[in-house]
């Protein structure tokens, strides 16, 4: 800001002050866009002339900064600074700042007319300057608009030559590229020295990338002899046309069959070359291809046993094969071109076709369903196979119904599953006797409070099964797996179940290991194992407990089954003998182990069947092991027994997942 007047004020020197905003009173004033009212004013900041008071100092300084509002935005268009004898009062102050308003709009409208003024002088001096310019052009112009007359009659003239060659030039390429055939030129060796457009329309070749080349390569293997021979019948014999069929192999990879006739015009001088034109055929030996299906399809359907119809989408038949005559006593004849309600056939089998052509109709797929046909050769069942048969739009234009006599399939299908559901009948009654004999875990937990039964058979009857009888103060459990499962597995399971009642029965006080000497003895005799000539190599893998809770003694043996005993922390697993009850004769045989075992309050005793561990499953598809038998045995230390057969359960059926089950699963638990 610079000072433009004062009043006042002789300090000369002053009189041209600059200020900056911020810098003084001044300054302050404007860029804080306020007024500053100032009574501590030093001796040397400023004094006032009069004539008769002479250089007085003021006593009071206002600075009011003049603002005014342009847009949305107040701008600043200078200060004023008062300086007076007396302190200005309010409403001097307010009246200051009135005035300072109307004097901030004043400068402002000042300084728009000055610009407004300015540029209204140059807009003047420019539109002059214009005239004269555009005065010059139109000399310019008439001078050269005489020019471009004489150019354009020459131009005219030149141009009506040029269309009417271009006009000729482009009807013919157009003929060529929309020609139905490719025209090709050979030269005596038999490159390509000219192809018609049509080329890239058919075959997909531009014709820059086949001149200068033999074409032969895009051949196909069967057709280049063809090719060979038509050159050279064409060169023997030149005043002769020859037509040869052949693949030719399209830039998109696709193969197409042309027609291709060759005529020599190597005498020609304005040809000078072999002329070939080519057709694409792929269509024409498509549809002849489909005739001849046609043809042997008619020949096949008029000979078929199965009952061929044919409606169109309002339910006309307009085909139907010789075989109708069998089922229905009337000559084919009599059902062309008839609606299905005019068909002299049994009602259910109208309405059958009517429901089964609808739903064709309506979800435009395939349609297979099984129905009765009463005919003049008795009452029949059909499996009807409707068909959608499009038209070249894909649209369904008719539905082609294969009926095939099914009768004695189902006759017999019938009579299986009359079998079936006898032979399951006496399953689940071989269950039902199953079930009631063996042990469950409330008989079990009438004597161990804390233990489990998981059982799991793979089949509605089992192989495996557990077994348990008390006899005195001894209490004898065991897990037994017999050779299969099902119905084999089941009747195996009945003759270990008897003879272990019968062995424990017996008077004779027995160790583990001299019952299942006994029951391998049974089983050996039972079934007859113990003759070199035995065919039967079934048996049963076992572990057996022994339990006497007054004395705190376990007896354990078991034949190719493990016994896991948990004793103070920590899990012990004590193998069974690696031979089976019963199973033939085994080299190494000997009696079975028996392992005794002190049983204190708090020990655990865990065996299974091998349908456990053997179970197939998880992410790789492996066997269950039994080392995650061993693992849940000691991840759950503090678990009861109801809690651990929870946690064996989930465990199974995770690791089973969608996978079949693979054997029969028991597993007994029990803690003292």
């Amino acid at each position: 800001m610079e000072m433009t007047a004062s009043y006042a004020y002789h300090k000369k020197k002053y009189l041209q002050a600059r200020f900056r905003f911020a810098e003084g009173l001044v300054g302050q004033a404007a860029i804080e866009q306020d007024t500053l009212l100032r009574t501590e004013i030093p001796n040397n900041y400023v004094t006032i002339t009069s004539g008769l008071l002479g250089d007085r100092r003021p006593k009071c300084i206002l600075v009011v900064p003049l603002i005014t509002v342009v847009g949305s935005q107040k701008q600043v268009f200078g200060v004023m600074e008062y300086a007076g004898f007396e302190k200005f009062s309010g409403r001097n102050v307010r009246f200051i700042n009135e005035v300072s308003e109307i004097i901030a709009r004043t400068v402002f409208n000042i300084k728009v007319n000055e610009t407004t003024r300015k540029l209204l002088e140059q807009s003047q001096r420019q539109s002059e300057e214009l005239q004269i310019q555009q005065e010059v052009l139109r000399q310019n112009a008439e001078e050269m608009q005489a020019t471009q007359e004489e150019l354009k009659r020459t131009n005219q003239a030149l141009e009506q030559q040029i269309e009417q060659v271009n006009h000729a030039q482009k009807r013919m390429q157009v003929l060529l590229e929309n020609a139905s055939e490719i025209i090709t030129i050979y030269d005596s060796t038999r490159m390509i020295r000219f192809v018609s457009p049509s080329l890239q329309r058919i075959l997909g070749y531009s014709p820059e990338e086949m001149i200068g080349m033999n074409d032969i390569v895009y051949v196909h293997e069967l057709g280049v002899e063809s090719v060979d021979r038509m050159f050279s019948e064409l060169t023997q014999h030149p005043d002769q046309s020859v037509t040869i069929q052949f693949s030719y192999l399209c830039k998109n990879g696709d193969r197409v069959w042309l027609e291709a006739t060759g005529t020599n015009r190597l005498s020609d001088p304005a040809i000078n070359g072999i002329v070939v034109n080519s057709r694409d055929i792929t269509e024409r030996r498509k549809a002849d291809k489909e005739a001849r299906m046609r043809g042997q399809m008619q020949a096949l359907s008029e000979n078929s046993p199965d009952l061929i119809t044919r409606f169109n989408k309002e339910g006309r038949v307009f085909y139907i094969n010789p075989i109708i005559e069998t089922y229905s006593g009337h000559q084919k004849d009599a059902f062309y071109q008839k609606q299905l309600d005019e068909l002299t056939l049994e009602p259910g089998v109208v309405e059958n076709w009517k429901n089964i052509l609808q739903t064709v109709l309506t979800s435009q797929e395939k349609v297979s369903a099984e129905m009765d046909f009463p005919s003049s050769v008795g009452n029949r069942v059909m499996q009807v196979n409707a068909i959608p048969e499009y038209n070249d739009q894909s649209v369904v234009e008719s539905v082609l119904f294969v009926s095939h006599d099914i009768t004695e399939r189902k006759m017999a299908e019938l009579e299986i599953q009359s079998k079936n559901r006898k032979i399951t009948e006496s399953i689940n009654y071989a269950k039902r006797i199953q079930g009631a004999i063996l042990p469950n875990n409330d008989i079990i937990k009438e004597v161990f409070p804390d233990a489990f039964i998981l059982y799991k058979p793979r089949d509605v009857v089992s192989g495996d099964f557990p077994w348990f009888m008390q006899k005195g103060d001894d209490l004898y459990i065991a897990a037994v797996d017999c050779t299969g499962h099902g119905v084999p597995g089941a009747l195996i399971s009945l003759i270990g179940y008897f003879l272990l009642n019968n062995i424990v029965g017996s008077p004779d006080d027995l160790t583990a290991g001299e019952i299942l000497d006994r029951l391998d003895y049974g089983v050996t005799h039972t079934l007859r194992q113990d003759n070199s000539d035995s065919s039967t190599r079934d048996g049963m893998d076992i572990a057996l407990c022994k339990i006497n809770l007054k004395k705190n003694t376990l007896h354990y043996a078991g034949a190719h089954r493990p016994l896991y005993y948990v004793q103070n922390g920590e899990l012990l697993e004590i193998k069974g003998d690696k031979f089976p009850i019963g199973g033939g004769q085994y080299k190494g045989r000997t009696n079975f182990t028996t392992t005794e075992i002190g049983i204190r309050p708090g020990d655990g005793a865990y065996f299974c069947s091998d349908g456990f561990p053997d179970q197939f499953g998880g992410p790789e598809n492996r066997k269950f092991s039994p080392k995650r038998i061993r693992d849940i045995i000691t991840g759950n230390p503090d678990m009861n027994m109801a809690q651990i057969h929870q946690v064996f359960d989930q465990e199974f059926e995770a690791w089973k997942g969608d996978t079949k089950q693979t054997d029969d699963v028991l597993m007994i638990g029990i803690k003292f």
